[in-house]
């Protein structure tokens, strides 16, 4: 996503000072990528649980949380 912009950075035909900071942090970026990868999965994962505790009435969440289970462990106790 930030290499386009550090494309055109570069294209703009910076000072030797701005490529540096240019090339650090594109190399910043390249780093942190896999991280950011595994924390888009781990997002997609909850959204799903999430989305099953959103299908729950107030009384069923009530309920799960008072009797401090997960809502697939409520799902299964429900039937």
């Amino acid at each position: 996503m930030y290499e386009e912009q550090f494309r055109r950075w570069q294209a703009q035909g910076p000072t030797a000072e701005q490529r540096q900071q240019v090339e650090r942090l594109a190399q910043e970026v390249q780093a942190t990528r896999p991280v950011v990868e595994q924390v888009l999965v781990l997002a997609e994962l909850r959204k799903g649980s999430l989305d099953r505790i959103l299908e729950l009435s107030d009384a069923e969440v009530g309920l799960m949380t008072l009797l401090g289970l997960r809502s697939e462990e409520f799902r299964k106790k429900r039937g």
